[in-house]
């Protein structure tokens, strides 16, 4: 290979030289000695043509130089020509009967060259359909060709844009602009061909499948709504029995057991089999019973479900989630953390002077929190109650799911936070997880919140309860009269948000009353007071409910007297025992075993 050695520099360029004649070019030297100056011409003469090319890329063009087909000049006009049948003293500039400005490639047919051709590919024809090669490749992360219009219209490019082709509409903007090119931007449109089939949504007027609920759908007919899919509401059914089977896959609805059969033939005759036979033994569960080898259930099926029900119950490990029930108002100023005012099971997080207000809008409740001073946060807990013998479900290494909704007045970040704990100050107690990195955007209305944590190593001793901590901290100052709102509180197993269970109302009080119930009782009339030992009259309220612990009691009503309970927290008695008369009154006791 040759090394390329001073192409900048002319020979001569600033020594002397005499050019020769037309004469000498065409005769040479002969037996002579020339000058210097004519030598130094000759040497000048080859630089600098070797210089123009490599500065232009093209000769220009000259009127004695005879040029072939595929000849490249440069015109007066700084154009590039291409000739396309041969020719002398032919100026480029003057007409297109010797000269285009295309390019030819792949072939010698230049006398059929047009100008308007531009870049023109015309390689051998492919022979078969076999991938022998292409006319052009374009290699690039985007590779992407534009075509620009001369008129103020829409300018387009064709591109490979993550493995799909894709129209770019480019508007007027002819040259690079660093647009986004990405699937899903606004300008880049999917082409449609057989490997890249349309869906409904991406063609108007186009009519979608049948849906996929299971349930039997069939066209309208040819008026303005022809091809809507409307669901078949009624069918032909009979108590008759069916015909013999033949084994021809027929189908038949038995109203009388309420099974669905089909006509089977397996290869030796043809009978009606049941298409959904049942799974579990058709007989009462106390009858049924199964090995029992590491789920502690016990070996009777009956027993296995009670156990089941009372241990799991519903997905939502917490009460009260979308804050449905308020026993003691809809109105509470929280004294400090732990301290129950509002809504059941819920409380302040940390700090006293908040307000737990219930806000109903567009049938769906959900949680004002607001403060009596500026907050950077604001949010609320509640204590989930361990099982004395277990730390079920939280046990380490489980996976589980806490998702709620927020709408701030300020922006802020989506708190949570689960620990154990054996009061409400969790002294020394240990922190399962914590996350405060999600904003939430006051302009955003309700956004979904949703944390998945891991439980780590822990073992219980002397724990009685988890802490779910909800709400919003690390954000700007919430100032006096701005709310941040909090609905649809779920915890659960699993690595996913599920949608939020919406229990029955009774069912959702049933698990409040646990911790906190109210009972109106009179204590006028003396067919429910007795004289106690010391003379004073008694009245004895049973409880008809079974709460966590044996509760406290405060009293709400008219009349004087002190009430205490008596007994355990499954059967225990309210009873008052100071009043020295029966005077009549309505009290409401007030009854607390909150954790």
């Amino acid at each position: 290979m040759t090394d390329q050695i001073n192409l900048g520099l002319v020979w001569a360029s600033g020594g002397g030289f005499t050019p020769v004649g037309d004469a000498k070019y065409t005769g040479g030297w002969v037996a002579e000695i020339p000058t210097f100056q004519n030598f130094n011409y000759m040497v000048k003469g080859l630089d600098q043509n070797i210089l123009h090319f490599a500065e232009e890329n093209s000769f220009d063009w000259e009127d004695n130089i005879a040029y072939q087909p595929g000849a490249r000049v440069k015109g007066s006009d700084g154009k590039i020509y291409i000739c396309k049948v041969a020719t002398t003293g032919d100026n480029p500039t003057a007409g297109t009967n010797y000269w285009v400005q295309s390019i030819l490639i792949g072939s010698d047919d230049y006398a059929n060259l047009q100008t308007s051709e531009g870049l023109k590919i015309a390689y051998d024809a492919r022979v078969g359909n076999t991938w022998v090669g292409q006319d052009q490749t374009l290699l690039n992360s985007i590779p992407m060709t534009v075509f620009n219009t001369t008129s103020a219209t829409n300018n387009w490019g064709l591109a490979n844009v993550g493995g799909a082709m894709c129209a770019i509409n480019l508007g007027q903007v002819t040259s690079p602009d660093g647009r986004n090119l990405s699937i899903g931007s606004s300008t880049t449109h999917k082409l449609f061909h057989e490997g890249n089939l349309p869906n409904v949504s991406n063609v108007t007027g186009a009519v979608e499948e049948a849906p996929n609920d299971g349930s039997l759908y069939a066209r309208v007919g040819i008026d303005a709504t022809s091809g809507n899919w409307v669901k078949v509401t009624s069918v032909d059914v009979g108590a008759t029995p069916p015909a013999a089977s033949i084994g021809a896959g027929a189908g038949w609805y038995n109203l009388e057991d309420g099974q669905f059969y089909l006509d089977i033939n397996d290869g030796d005759s043809s009978q009606w089999v049941q298409a959904n036979p049942p799974v579990v033994p058709d007989q009462a569960a106390d009858r049924t019973s199964y090995d029992d080898t590491a789920t502690g259930l016990g070996e009777d099926v009956q027993v296995a479900i009670d156990t089941l029900f009372g241990k799991i119950g519903r997905k939502n490990l917490l009460i009260n989630g979308g804050f449905n029930i308020w026993q003691r108002g809809t109105l509470g100023v929280l004294p400090g953390r732990g301290q129950y005012v509002s809504a059941d099971r819920w409380t302040s997080a940390n700090w006293s002077g908040t307000e737990l207000l219930r806000s109903n809008s567009t049938n769906y409740l959900h949680v004002n929190i607001e403060r009596d001073a500026p907050r950077s946060s604001m949010y609320i807990a509640q204590a989930i109650e361990l099982d004395e013998d277990s730390i079920s479900p939280f046990l380490p290494g489980q996976t589980m799911t806490l998702s709620y909704e927020m709408n701030p007045d300020v922006d802020t970040k989506a708190l949570f936070s689960v620990f154990a704990a054996n009061d409400w100050f969790n002294t020394n107690d240990e922190v399962f997880a914590y996350n405060a990195s999600q904003d939430v955007l006051a302009s955003g209305g309700w956004q979904k919140v949703t944390h998945t944590f891991t439980i780590p190593s822990w073992t219980g001793a002397g724990k009685d309860r988890v802490i779910v901590e909800v709400g919003g901290r690390d954000g700007a100052t919430f100032a006096v009269g701005q709310r941040n709102r909090v609905r649809n509180v779920q915890l659960e197993v699993g690595a996913q948000a599920t949608a939020f269970e919406y229990r029955p109302i009774g069912e959702e009080l049933e698990l409040c009353k646990r911790y906190y119930s109210t009972l109106v009782v009179f204590d006028g009339s003396a067919a429910y007071n007795t004289p106690g030992s010391s003379g004073n009259w008694q009245l004895a309220q049973t409880v008809g409910h079974s709460m966590r612990a044996v509760p406290s009691v405060t009293v709400l009503g008219n009349g004087s007297g002190v009430w205490a309970v008596r007994g355990n927290a499954e059967s225990f008695t309210a009873y008052q025992g100071t009043e020295s008369s029966g005077s009549s009154s309505w009290r409401q006791l007030n009854l607390d075993a909150e954790l």
